[in-house]
């Protein structure tokens, strides 16, 4: 018994010369500090992420820009190219007019029919401009799509790489503990 009573007395002296307030209280000054820098870490991600969010909508709005203006020009084309007809159009009919007026029918009915010919070539060929524009925007929208994608893709691993760093900076804090 006399054992047990020695051995619980220089039990508690050890405690005694072992407990260190001061120690303890720099603990809890180092948990404090590692909590405020975490929730630093946490914020300035945050305020990143919202970054990276308006420029990518900033860049989306002007890749849709561009894909608009590619479009108007395609359809100015079209109108330009309508025109063209019209006006080629216009002019083999006056071309028939004359000839008509000539009195030399054989002549007239030659000239017209190369007219139409002449327009109907013109229409094609508007047709088949305005159809290359159309590729020409179509092929610039689907350019700007992949862009578009590929940066959403890029974030999100510069997203998950943020948590990882800040999941081994936490295990690290853990780790010092």
């Amino acid at each position: 018994m006399r054992h047990i009573y020695q051995l619980t007395i220089l039990f508690v002296i050890a405690l005694v010369f072992t407990f260190n307030p001061a120690q303890a209280q720099d603990s809890a000054k180092e948990k404090e500090r590692a909590r405020k820098e975490a929730l630093k870490a946490k914020e300035e991600a945050a305020e990143q992420k919202e970054k990276e969010k308006k420029e990518l909508a900033k860049t989306k709005a002007a890749e849709k820009k561009e894909a608009d203006k590619a479009k108007a020009k395609a359809l100015a084309i079209k109108n330009d190219e309508r025109e063209d007809a019209l006006k080629a159009k216009e002019k083999a009919r006056k071309e028939a007019q004359e000839v008509k007026e000539d009195q030399q029918k054989q002549v007239a009915k030659e000239k017209e029919a190369a007219a139409k010919e002449k327009a109907k070539l013109a229409k094609e060929a508007a047709k088949e401009k305005a159809e290359s524009a159309k590729i020409a925007a179509k092929t610039k929208k689907e350019e700007a799509e992949a862009r578009a994608e590929a940066r959403e893709e890029a974030l999100e691993q510069k997203e998950k790489e943020r948590e990882r760093l800040l999941e081994e900076k936490k295990q690290a804090a853990k780790a010092k503990k």
